[in-house]
This record gives structure tokens, sequence and C-alpha cells, in this order.
């Protein structure tokens, strides 16, 4: 076969849209049928024609100026708009005169998918979540790609990022349920949900809710992993407030269920009393009867005092309505309230300021920080061994002292303490509500204050309330 032959037939086949261009004058000289099919004229009609007419814009270099590098240039075609072509050109020598050969390939399913890809690249730089890609072919899935979403969620650039694997996000937190289930579908090759406890780059921890999808080549062999993370945290606590709410709701049904029950018991026995014997029996008997119904509808009304405190405290409710108080006459007073309601005088009271020494406090919170610290201390003690209350002013603060020699408070119990609801494990048949020292815990920040403490089981404890020493206008500090 001749080498003309060869080469027409060569030319004819092509899948691009290939022409010969005289060197001397830029015309056309020859065209396959593929360069028909894209111009929409018949190679017979492309001969002769200036090739540089057949563009829609003017080509960015001269033929002779290409040698063999390759533009982009736009083709007016048959179709409804030019056609993006990519241009190679090579000088050459055909029947003893210079031409160019041109080869154009069409360049528009390029186009789209370049287009396709940038907006995949913008969809997933716009994701809040974060996403990433690891290299499956590398035994320690390096990332190769990160969005800003994945930034912004962990704190690392991704600079700081690419080229590791995202364990770093585990610190050293490695003993997770959540992590040996990602590791078998990972070895398996398998998509895969997980919640994991992550770190940002600060440090803080927050809940990731790990989306793992393999992704497989055109020979099916596993070539990445998608990951999606998407930050969790917010529903995380949610649901334990909500589980923690249930809990609270449980413990609050069994205590007042406990609690109402046995000032109600009493009063009931001793109502039915009076009403069947009520003449028969001696004054004294009467008396006693009328107390034990006086005594228990007391505890109820301090139960219920409890729980509205507890409940508008959780909702932010509280008043705060302070007043002027002489404050060692106030704690005298409470002291003799305490004895009364516990026939018990083990509380010694002593005011480290003189009598009449005024400060605004709200007498409500107060009363209810000195009857609950003192309620404790009786309730929790050795009725042989006293009780001591100590009042006094320190650098501008109100500090109030209450301590005893009682079972005090197994360390395991003492981070909780002050929770609602919230007993020691010792307290053993000694009744309670589990809201006392929450109650006092309030009443002390609502007037700007706190409370410490320290304890050790077997030997007692001391409670501190520390509240702003505010004199009123007048008085003494």
């Amino acid at each position: 076969m001749s080498q003309e032959l060869s080469f027409d037939l060569i030319f004819e086949s092509a899948n691009e849209a290939l022409f010969v261009v005289d060197a001397r004058n830029a015309c056309v000289v020859d065209a396959n049928k593929r360069a028909g099919n894209y111009t929409g004229r018949s190679p017979a009609e492309l001969r002769g024609v200036r090739f540089a007419d057949l563009f829609d814009a003017p080509l960015p270099l001269r033929l002779e100026e290409h040698d063999t590098r390759h533009s982009e240039v736009l083709l007016t075609s048959s179709g409804p708009g030019p056609l993006p072509c990519e241009m190679t050109v090579r000088p050459a020598i055909r029947s003893d005169r210079p031409v160019h050969f041109v080869m154009l390939r069409d360049a528009s399913r390029h186009k789209r998918a370049m287009k396709d890809l940038k907006l995949r690249n913008e969809a997933m730089a716009s994701v809040t979540s974060g996403v990433t890609i690891c290299d499956a072919r590398h035994s320690e899935l390096p990332l190769i790609y990160v969005n800003p979403g994945f930034e912004r969620i962990t704190g690392y650039s991704a600079s700081e990022s690419l080229g590791h694997n995202c364990r770093f996000l585990q610190g050293n937190d490695r003993d997770q349920e959540g992590l040996t289930v990602l590791r078998s579908a990972l070895k398996d090759g398998k998509p895969c949900k997980v919640r994991l406890r992550n770190y940002r780059k600060d440090g803080s921890m927050f809940w990731n809710e790990l989306h793992i999808s393999p992704v497989h080549g055109e020979d099916g062999e596993l070539t990445h992993y998608v990951g999606i993370q998407i930050d969790v945290t917010e529903r995380v606590l949610d649901r334990r407030r909500l589980e923690a709410s249930e809990e609270l709701k449980t413990r609050f049904i069994r205590m007042v269920s406990h609690e109402f029950r046995t000032p109600m018991t009493g009063l009931r026995a001793s109502a039915a009393f009076l009403k069947d014997y009520g003449p028969a029996l001696t004054s004294e008997k009467r008396e006693r009867h009328f107390l034990n119904i006086e005594k228990a509808l007391n505890r109820m009304n301090r139960l219920l005092d409890d729980v509205l405190f507890s409940s508008r405290s959780d909702a932010g409710e509280i008043p705060f309505e302070p007043v002027t108080l002489d404050l060692k006459a106030f704690c005298e007073e409470v002291v003799e309230e305490v004895h009364a309601i516990h026939a018990d005088d083990r509380v010694v009271f002593t005011a480290a300021f003189p009598n009449g020494t005024r400060f605004l406090a709200d007498p409500a919170l107060l009363n209810h920080i000195l009857h609950n610290l003192l309620s404790n201390a009786i309730k929790y003690s050795n009725p042989e061994k006293p009780v001591w209350f100590r009042a006094g002013e320190a650098d501008g603060r109100l500090l109030m002292v209450v301590e005893d020699e009682g079972i005090g408070i197994p360390l395991a119990d003492q981070d909780r303490l002050f929770a609602p609801f919230q007993r020691a494990g010792n307290v053993g048949t000694v009744k309670g509500t589990g809201l006392g020292l929450y109650i006092v815990q309030r009443s002390a920040e609502r007037h700007g204050g706190a409370v410490r403490f320290d304890s050790e089981p077997g030997r007692g404890s001391r409670f501190v309330v520390d509240l702003p020493a505010k004199a009123a206008e007048g008085g003494n500090p």
C-alpha cells in the first residue's frame, strides 16, 4: 500500500476534525468528514475557505506561530452555538508545498465535565458539614481533601489536615465503641455511621456523627473513602438534658409520694382519733393530737415551699427583694424556729458584729439558706454534739458558717451535692427531699454569693455561705 493511500485512510477515519491548510495563503486545502460534521459543510465546501473564517473568534495565534502547541478555540459549528475545540497544529510538506496539519478535538464534553466538577466543588465548599476524602490505596488512609465545613468544625486548616489520617481528631481518646465499628467497616470496605468524641484544635470536645462511604474505580478496586462529619454536640446535650429532666421528674414523683405519705398518715390518724373519741379525751391528749396535726401540716407546707422554689429556680423566676435586716436578730429568730421545729436546742449561735448591725438581704432567701443548713446539721449529727453557727463580716463579705460533728458526706457524693433531689448515700432512714442544698446554693447565688463546704465521713461537715456584705444606709459596717 502506497504512503499516499495510507495517509488518506488515516485522514478519513480519524475521530477528530482534520484540516490541511496551505501555509502560504492560510486557506483550507483539504478536510476530512469529521471536519465537515463539526462545521456543517462538506469537505469540498471547505476547500479554499480561509481557515481563520471558520471560527467564531479570532485565533489566538497565527498557524505558523502555533508550532506543536495546543490552543482552545471556538469553531463556528452546525449546532446552536460555537463548538469549543482543542486545536493542535503541526507544520509539514505535502506535494512539495508547505502546509499545516490542523487537528480539532471536541472539547465541549470536557468543558461540561469541568463545569460540573466546579459546581460539585462549590457545593462541597458551601456545605456546613465537614466533607473529607481519603486515599484508600494507602495503608494510612491519608486525607486528600477537606472542605471549609471541616475546617470550621475542627479548627484545623486544610494544610494542617491533608496527608494525615483523621485519627488525629480523637487525640488520646481511643477507647470508644464507635472506633471499633469504624475500623471493622474500613477493613471490610463497607459504609458505616458512627458517633465519636472528637477534639478541636483548641482542645474542646465535640460529638461527631461520621458517615463513611467507599468509592470504587471502574475496575471495581476500592480507591477512596468519602466522609461526612456532622457536629451533633447540641443534639447529644439536648438528649442528655431531656434524660436528666425525665430522671428528675421520676425522682420528684417518688420523693413527693414518700414525703407526703408520712405526715398525711399521722394527720389522718390524729383527725380520725379526734373525730371518734374527741369528747372523751382529756384536754392534754386533745392538745397533743392537735399539735401532731399542726406539725404534719407544717411539714407538708415546707415540702411544698421547697418544690415551688425548685420549680421557680429552674424557670429563672426566683424573686430577689432585699430589705434592711438586723442580721443578728434575724439569725437568732431563725435559730429559735429551727429549735422549735426539731424539738432540739443544740444550735450554738455567735455573731462577730454588734447588735443592731444592718445589712441588705432578701429575708425569704436568707431564711431558706439558714433553715436548710441548720436543719441538715441537726438531722445528720450526733444528738449529744452541738451544732455551731457563726456569722461575721470580713473584707466586704458576709460569712455565715454552719458546722457539725455528724455523719459527714461521702467523697463520691460531693460533686453532685447541690443537684436537685440529690441525697448522700449514707443518710440511711433520715427523711429528706434532696432539695435543701440545691435551694441553699440558688438562694446564695441570687444574692450574688456562693456556698462552699468541706466534709469528712464520720467526722462532720462545715458549710460556708459567702455573700456580698451590703450594709444598709446608716448601718454600722
